[in-house]
């Protein structure tokens, strides 16, 4: 019984086959286990042991030694508590997202970096979330623009928009060429600085390789012409859906040598 709940909630948690014993203990995929326990025992009447009074802080323990029915129902509340908490999640990840780019947005000529792209945001708040399920109480949102910085090293480059006065024979400056690496532009052997700004407005909506590569690891269809906006909704869309896709994105990757 205990095996078949663990199989079924494998979007929500991460556990090994149950082959003795009476207790298993779980990692939740998202979120905090305090958080998880809290609503579970608030609004479940159920209780599980936090995984911060075993050295395991992502992990929660679970117990089968009671009568089988009474397992079977604490088992039902779990699985109701994990939807609920999965959806709260998501919630609070959108309202996160927004917070820390109405903050980038906003700071970012102090913080000298150019305004990163909604897709920048969310990959690093899934990184964050994997490594230290803490974060958000624990890094600040510029703590957070440096991360973006140190993960995305472009957002520190500045280019200027060719303007009347800017001839089309002066060559492209080193920020804009590197951007344009970035975006995976194709950069001739001589670059204009007005074909360099005109080059980026062309690319920066598009998609990048790195979606691309996402896009068909997670076997999603796509249209050729898809955007990089478009390419982030069906990302995180997929990502909602299965959460522990993620995961196994980022070992595919660690396998085949991937930066």
């Amino acid at each position: 019984m205990l095996n078949d709940f663990l199989a079924a909630q494998s979007k929500h948690l991460e556990a090994k086959p149950n082959s003795f014993g009476t207790t298993s203990a779980p990692r939740l995929r998202h979120g905090r286990v305090e958080d998880f326990c809290e609503l579970l025992r608030n609004e479940f009447e159920t209780t599980v042991v936090p995984g911060q009074f075993f050295e395991a802080p992502e992990h929660f323990r679970i117990g089968i030694g009671a009568p089988t029915d009474t397992v079977k129902h604490g088992l039902e509340r779990i699985a109701a508590a994990l939807d609920k908490f999965g959806k709260i999640d998501i919630a609070m990840k959108r309202d996160q997202e927004d917070a820390l780019m109405d903050f980038l947005r906003a700071e970012s000529p102090r913080l000298r970096m150019n305004v990163p792209s909604l897709g920048a945001v969310r990959e690093t708040i899934d990184f964050l979330s994997a490594n230290n399920p803490n974060w958000k109480e624990e890094i600040s949102p510029e703590e957070f623009a440096k991360l973006l910085i140190k993960r995305y090293p472009e957002l520190r480059l500045e280019w200027s928009s060719a303007s009347g006065d800017e001839s089309a024979d002066e060559p492209a400056t080193e920020k804009q060429i590197a951007y344009l690496k970035v975006l995976g532009a194709p950069i001739p052997n001589y670059l204009g600085l007005r074909q360099a700004s005109d080059l980026i407005e062309q690319w920066k909506d598009r998609v990048s390789d790195a979606q691309k590569r996402r896009l068909d690891f997670y076997k999603l269809e796509y249209a050729p012409e898809i955007t990089r906006e478009q390419a982030n909704e069906l990302i995180d869309r997929f990502k909602a859906l299965h959460p522990e896709s993620e995961e196994a994105y980022q070992k595919w990757k660690s396998q085949d040598g991937i930066s």
